[in-house]
């Protein structure tokens, strides 16, 4: 069992996490997860069955990873592949999408979205007196639930 950080919220990334554990317990899945927070929550939190698996660019910092990964291991696997990325990171590689959506892949794609790039911003307000205007974007992010509806693809949007 893990602490959630973040009980105040409705829906916590500590949450989500658990939420996919039951619902893929014993089921064949890989998750792929892009650099930041949700890359420590996700290693942090999943709890991974016999055939499960977690991808990630390691200490790399490879932000943008996840969405293309994730198609060449949902090719590769031929099965359920399951993102796990902030707002900045999806944002860089939004456009694979398209691949997601012509190619009908069974992916799905969760977006934790903060309006910020959270880690680097964590790191600003502990070390450089909160000054985030390169990472804070003030409430302003793109809805990400739009651009999948775009594609032809269904998607929720949850707002705590």
């Amino acid at each position: 069992m893990f602490v959630d950080e973040y009980e105040e919220l409705n829906i916590s990334p500590f949450k989500i996490c658990g939420i996919l554990n039951s619902s893929f317990n014993d089921k064949k899945v890989h998750y792929i997860t892009d650099v930041g927070n949700n890359q420590m929550w996700a290693a942090h939190s999943l709890r991974l069955s016999s055939g499960q698996a977690i991808h990630n660019s390691g200490s790399l910092g490879a932000m943008g990873f996840e969405i293309p990964t994730t198609i060449g291991i949902s090719y590769t696997i031929n099965d359920l592949v399951v993102v796990i990325t902030g707002d900045g990171g999806a944002l860089l590689n939004i456009q694979e999408i398209d691949i997601i959506a012509r190619e009908k892949r069974p992916i799905l794609i969760i977006v934790l979205n903060n309006d910020s790039l959270g880690m680097v911003r964590a790191f600003q307000e502990m070390y450089f007196d909160g000054r985030d205007d390169s990472t804070y974007w003030n409430g302003y992010s793109s809805s990400f639930a739009s651009i999948a509806n775009a594609y032809n693809i269904i998607a929720v949007h949850y707002c705590d």
